[in-house]
């Protein structure tokens, strides 16, 4: 058998490349596919042109996205370097320097949104939105008490806003407001689960331990608003799409909804929500079956 043991050197490399993936979060870009939906809502994910660019935008997406991540994790080095599991990102712990970080996002930067305008002009716009949001996120809102997570909210829909502009479909208020309170309540989810389990206040971030009964009243009422906002398009607007055959079955998923949101949060009360709502939605078998419910029945209504 061939000897496969490592140089110094090549060990060495070999972790650099691994903390640079890590660095990027790619493990977070199934976020970004949320620029389908609008596709796939409007029943265009068979038409090959809008699902190639579609595709393009999500990678697009992925690129700008990670590059912000770089630039988040510089910006919060030291709350990073205080909490008991950030410790270990690659910034934080050393493995990638502030200075190489910097100028890889940069890069990334300038390419993704380069590429973005040449894709479309209003994805683009949306783009170029999501990143300003991010940056002053970065910069400034994670530092304070619900504006940190009302800006979640807000990246979340613009995510479906650029979409909708890349498809160049009209921007539905419905669906974007939809996605900021239903993706507000999960940041909070977050959010209040790490205020159940901190004993001081969380660094780098506005909150202390007394503010959980605020987060639990504000996540839970946002949860329930993104039920009835769902609700009202169905009754009011649904019918005028003329995209379902029958819409009976499309008004039992804001129950699987109210299913799924109250099995998160009461994983947030008791402070066994550690990941990021959406990461958990992802390895929870539960919450795929709460979605294989979901696509059977806006199968049935359409």
């Amino acid at each position: 058998m061939a000897d496969v043991t490592l140089t110094p050197a090549q060990a060495a490399a070999a972790t650099g490349w691994r903390a640079w993936i890590a660095a990027l979060r790619p493990h977070q870009w199934f976020k970004n596919a949320l620029v389908f939906v609008p596709l796939a809502l409007a029943h265009g994910l068979l038409q090959a042109p809008l699902l190639a660019t579609a595709g393009a935008a999500f990678a697009l997406f992925c690129v700008v996205s990670s590059a912000t991540y770089l630039l988040n994790d510089v910006s919060d080095l030291a709350a990073d370097r205080a909490h008991p599991t950030k410790r270990f990102r690659p910034i934080a712990a050393g493995q990638i320097g502030v200075n190489a970080a910097v100028s890889v996002a940069v890069g990334m930067l300038i390419a993704g949104m380069a590429a973005a305008a040449a894709l479309s002009r209003p994805y683009f716009g949306a783009l170029s939105a999501y990143l300003a949001l991010t940056l002053l996120y970065s910069m400034r809102l994670k530092r304070e008490a619900l504006a940190d997570v009302l800006t979640i909210g807000g990246l979340f829909a613009l995510r479906i806003v650029a979409g909708m502009a890349v498809i160049g479909q009209p921007i539905s208020m419905w669906l974007t407001s939809f996605a900021a309170v239903l993706f507000t309540s999960l940041a909070l989810a977050k959010r209040h689960a790490e205020l159940v389990r901190a004993t001081a206040a969380v660094p780098g971030r506005g909150y202390a331990p007394s503010d959980a009964p605020l987060t639990a009243a504000a996540g839970m009422a946002t949860g329930m608003a993104s039920i009835v906002v769902m609700l009202l398009y169905m009754a009011l607007e649904a019918a005028r799409t003329g995209l379902y055959h029958d819409l009976s079955p499309l008004f039992l998923i804001p129950v699987a909804l109210a299913s799924w949101l109250a099995r998160v949060w009461v994983k947030a009360h008791r402070g066994v929500l550690h990941d990021d709502p959406v990461i958990f939605a992802l390895k929870d078998p539960a919450s795929w079956g709460h979605a294989v419910v979901v696509a059977a029945l806006w199968f049935m209504a359409v």
